[in-house]
């Protein structure tokens, strides 16, 4: 019971200085760029993170900015830094419950014109700087907790344990897993009406990893998720079936 009462006092709470994170993503499989390739991207992100004062509503708030980005395409830089992507990854202000979870956005609705598994533009802090929404009563070392959280038109099933808690650090492992249909034309775009469609592609994506956090600072100090999609894409008029594969590392830890 005394860890409950004491892991039950864990809240978010970001420091009004800003901090960085550095955050590193890593795809290695078949990605739906130039009608479908085999290969590795690298994406480098940079991010200053900090709370404000609450929201009208008494909700915690936090600001993220990114400042810096770097991709690289099989071992080529590519020639685009972060003002290219201010339209997809602008300045964005959340407000959360102290347990994580996200109420407000002013993140654009908008898409990537690429589609990858685990990456929602809306959603990037909480794929990032708050991947963890903590149980309100609290949580035993040694037990799991789960929840879900939305990430582009479904939602991501998380089951989290506890591995270890010593009063700061606290050590977590944590699973994932997710499913979604969407349609594309031949050229691998995604359509909306499946009148435009060539194909109807499911996806299941799967994946593990850990996460620490600092509990007297109320933030996360880093985390890394390996996850790995599967898609079927099915001709809509008939003929064979094509699978894709993608794996997708995930690490983000604070900048010293």
């Amino acid at each position: 019971m005394l860890s409950l009462l004491v892991a039950t006092a864990f809240a978010y709470t970001l420091p009004l200085q800003p901090v960085t994170y550095q955050v590193s993503i890593d795809f290695d499989g078949f990605l739906p760029v130039l009608g479908g390739n085999e290969g590795q991207v690298n994406a480098t992100v940079e991010m200053a993170v900090n709370g404000m004062e609450t929201d009208p509503e008494g909700n915690p708030r936090v600001v993220s900015d990114l400042t810096d980005l770097k991709v690289v395409w099989n071992g080529e830089k590519m020639p685009f830094g972060v003002e290219n992507v201010r339209g997809f990854f602008p300045k964005t202000t959340i407000s959360i419950t102290s347990l994580g979870k996200v109420v407000k956005t002013d993140a654009p609705d908008v898409k990537l014109p690429v589609r990858l598994p685990g990456l929602d533009v809306k959603r990037f802090p909480e794929i990032t700087y708050l991947p963890v929404e903590f149980p309100a009563e609290g949580f035993e070392v040694g037990k799991a907790f789960s929840y879900q959280k939305p990430f582009g038109d479904s939602l991501v099933n998380y089951e989290v344990t506890p591995t270890s808690f010593d009063g700061t650090t606290l050590k977590l492992a944590m699973k994932l897993k997710q499913n979604y249909v969407n349609l594309e034309d031949e050229s691998l775009n995604l359509v909306e009406m499946e009148a435009q469609a060539h194909a109807k592609v499911t996806t299941d994506v799967s994946g593990s990893g850990e996460a620490t956090f600092d509990a007297k600072r109320g933030l996360l100090v880093e985390s890394k998720i390996v996850a790995d999609s599967v898609s079927v894409s099915k001709p809509i008029k008939g003929g064979e079936a094509v699978t894709r594969k993608l794996k997708t590392t995930m690490t983000v830890r604070i900048k010293p």
